[in-house]
């Protein structure tokens, strides 16, 4: 039996269900995608959300086909292409929040196992303990800003700005 793959999964929940995108772009941003066929297909999702055109397996496809990223992802083979993005099946639809939790920790532990063994063999190699914690320390912040919620989700910035109006009424 095949291991469920969160981004896989919350990729399968953009395209079955498009209006799902702000709240998914809310939580999870691109860079958070460990496998760059899934962040690339992410990405295109979010880019015709944001374009308002439609989205479903064939309009991705067609999309990713049209950029230069199709080569180095898929060397030009339209076949594998294709079982990539069919195979974006969702199981449950109700958990975008929670596959959206797993991808960002995903990210953060395969980053900072990354990062421990770069300082470590740096440390070895004699370089300051300060300088390589330093280092660290940069890297940790950049993990945290994309993991972090890039975006607020349009109904809750729609709810303060019709709170702001009704606070400025009264």
């Amino acid at each position: 039996m095949e291991q469920l793959n969160p981004e896989r999964e919350l990729i399968a929940l953009c395209i079955e269900d498009s209006a799902l995108v702000p709240e998914v772009r809310a939580r999870v941003s691109p860079g958070a995608f460990k496998d760059k066929r899934n962040r690339k297909v992410y990405s295109i999702i979010l880019e015709l959300s944001e374009r308002g055109e439609p989205i479903d397996r064939l309009i991705v496809s067609d999309n990713l086909m049209n950029t230069s990223a199709f080569e180095d992802l898929f060397k030009n083979d339209s076949q594998a292409l294709e079982s990539w993005v069919l195979g974006y099946q969702a199981n449950e639809s109700g958990n975008y929040v929670k596959y959206s939790e797993m991808v960002n920790d995903r990210h953060q532990r395969s980053s900072a196992k990354q990062e421990f063994e770069k300082a470590s063999k740096r440390i070895k190699d004699g370089q300051s303990v300060v300088e390589v914690v330093e280092d660290l320390n940069v890297s940790i912040e950049k993990t945290e800003r994309i993991v972090a919620k890039p975006f607020e989700a349009f109904s809750n910035v729609i709810d303060d700005e019709l709170r702001s109006i009704g606070d400025r009424s009264k």
